[in-house]
């Protein structure tokens, strides 16, 4: 009589087994990503008393693009003078965002972008030289790919390149443990359910073949 209840049971720890290899395997997907991100400049095109900025946005550990972020611009000129952060919105192509920014005087001034989830910084100046005038000088340089007049995008390795800087900040996200995406928790949980469950079977299977028990056919008969 006891052997269904012993099938049964051994069903459950097969079907507990097979979702564990599975949570196991899926788990450290799920932060594959990491709260990391990389910003660099596309474009930086001062025009005037402003400037078009374009940067990308990708994720540190896999380089995908990010979209969705909350990127931000500010600029200070090093003497007292700043502008409030400016959003930026997608640009188009996957993970840029851009922004046009208004500065309030001709100097030299020092813009920095940050993105929020992933977390990613990168700084850059423009020169500003004030509002356009009427008349204008043809450049005779010829902006190479990657580059715009007036600024050289970052390098990847965040060293100065001619006034343009590429950094990433650490920032209090980079303290929070990375358990959050390891399967550890999730296996050690089945694993103990499949030695509670096995342990209830056992029990119930000895008691039902022991000397005293149900199925034990009566002496005084």
């Amino acid at each position: 009589m006891q052997k269904p209840l012993v099938r049964i049971v051994a069903a459950l720890l097969a079907v507990l087994l097979v979702v564990g290899v599975g949570v196991a395997a899926i788990a450290p997907m799920a932060g594959a990503h990491g709260d990391d991100g990389v910003l660099a400049v596309v474009s930086a095109t001062p025009s005037g008393s402003s400037s078009t900025i374009t940067v990308k946005l990708t994720f540190e550990g896999d380089g995908h693009p990010v979209d969705g972020a909350t990127v931000t611009a500010v600029a200070d000129d090093g003497a007292g003078a700043a502008i409030d952060p400016v959003p930026m919105t997608a640009a188009g192509s996957p993970g840029e965002y851009t922004a046009r920014l208004e500065f309030p005087s001709a100097a030299v001034w020092n813009v920095r972008v940050t993105a929020v989830s992933p977390s990613a910084t990168v700084t850059l100046t423009q020169d500003i030289a004030g509002p356009a005038s009427t008349s204008s000088t043809p450049t005779e340089s010829t902006p190479t790919s990657g580059s715009t007049p007036g600024t050289t995008p970052a390098s990847t390795s965040g060293a100065p390149v001619d006034g343009v800087t590429a950094t990433r900040e650490d920032t209090a996200e980079e303290a929070v443990e990375q358990s959050d995406s390891s399967p550890l928790p999730w296996v050690l949980g089945i694993g103990a359910l499949v030695v509670v469950v096995g342990a209830v079977a056992w029990v119930v299977a000895r008691r039902g073949s022991g000397p005293d028990g149900p199925d034990r056919p009566d002496d005084s008969a």
